[in-house]
């Protein structure tokens, strides 16, 4: 993350998406010919509220008819009294205006989207716009977020989903990265260039690694093998094989827990877990000796506790099962040597980072973690560990 300069007069903004292509009309697509300068979508002066952008996150959820919810997040670190005091006056005015932020963004992207249109050949929309405002710990970051519906921005060939051309040759600064997201009974055929980052059902690129050229980025999904069998052979039983169940767009927000994706900064909606009670048993655990947590069999999936081996390990693994999402976290985190990095939480879990975020935020808020920067990374330890 780039540093703030001492007494420098903050005056990037809130924000709204500034379409910025070489050729009129095009939008976020680049031309295909190599000659023509990449297309960006970068935070806009739209607003003057004292409040300097961090990073930016573009954040796709593709569903299997080609749609796809986009959530763009702008994200701020609110680590003094006047950055926050910005911020608070933008979240106040945005959960007031709603209308005054969001219909310069639908305008921009409708052209967008239009000029997509044409640039593919296939029919587009795009409608259900929004906008939010929120902070998340830890550390303490406001987030601004818009979100919106494109229909038809993937290509749909039988089965197969061709995911890119729509925004071909997009343009990451080194402050934004792009997730994509697919349903879980998705895989991926071909992924180009190499992403950044993989997950369970994503890849990431981001801006300080990654450029994309024409022709980029490209993802082809296809049925996974498991899925398309069961399929065939118990047609009934295709809803509950699954992978997870929280891959798909209409079941997961990226980057913004469960629920659908545009609940994003509006609805993260806060797992009250009675503090007491949980720290209660968490305490019956301490000193109790097992083997390490699987993450599978902790998701609820009978089938891998089923066969974690020895007869005596059922018992165990039914009892991972009753866990919250908290206790295992801190059962994580001790097995660990009691540190960890919060991206292995998500990593370990298959969580999106935003849900993976307001977990933490209740067990620090509680007093049961504790976190500190390590350089880009969040750490978190156990109060008691040195």
């Amino acid at each position: 993350m780039w540093e703030r300069s001492s007494g420098r007069v903050i005056t990037v903004v809130a924000v709204a998406l500034l379409v910025v292509a070489a050729v009129p009309g095009i939008g976020v697509l680049a031309s295909t010919e190599r000659s023509t300068p990449p297309a960006q979508m970068a935070p806009g002066p739209t607003f003057q509220q004292g409040v300097d952008t961090d990073s930016v996150r573009l954040i796709v959820g593709v569903a299997p008819n080609g749609s796809a919810t986009w959530t763009v997040q702008y994200w701020t670190r609110l680590d003094d009294e006047n950055t926050t005091a910005a911020f608070e006056s933008l979240q106040e005015d945005i959960r007031a205006n709603p209308a005054n932020y969001s219909d310069r963004f639908a305008s921009r992207m409708r052209s967008t989207v239009s000029a997509a249109e044409n640039s593919t050949g296939r029919e587009m929309n795009a409608s259900g716009f929004a906008v939010s405002a929120e902070t998340r710990t830890p550390p303490q970051y406001g987030v601004v977020a818009y979100t919106f519906q494109w229909d038809g921005f993937a290509a749909v060939d039988g089965d197969t989903l061709r995911v890119g051309d729509a925004i071909e040759g997009l343009f990451l600064d080194e402050r934004t990265r792009l997730v994509v997201e697919w349903p879980a009974e998705y895989t991926t055929a071909r992924v180009t260039p190499e992403p950044d980052e993989r997950r369970t059902n994503a890849v990431v690129w981001r801006g300080a690694e990654t450029s994309f050229v024409s022709g980029e980025p490209i993802i082809v999904l296809e049925p996974a093998p498991e899925t398309s069998a069961a399929a065939t052979a118990t047609p009934t039983a295709a809803g509950g094989d699954g992978a997870g169940g929280d891959g798909g767009p209409s079941t997961a927000a990226p980057d913004g827990g469960p629920g659908p994706l545009p609940l994003l900064g509006l609805g993260l909606l806060v797992a009250l877990v009675g503090g007491v009670a949980w720290r209660y048993r968490d305490r019956l655990r301490d000193g109790a000796s097992g083997p390490a947590v699987d993450v599978d069999a902790a998701d609820g999936s009978d089938a891998v506790g089923a066969a974690a081996g020895a007869a005596g390990a059922a018992p165990e693994s039914e009892r991972e099962d009753l866990l919250s999402n908290e206790e295992r976290v801190l059962q994580f985190v001790r097995e660990q040597g009691g540190r960890v990095k919060q991206q292995e939480i998500v990593e370990a879990f298959d969580w999106t980072e935003a849900r993976t975020s307001q977990i933490v935020r209740d067990l620090r808020d509680d007093g049961s973690l504790e976190g500190f920067r390590l350089g880009r990374e969040n750490v978190l330890k156990l109060p008691d560990e040195e």
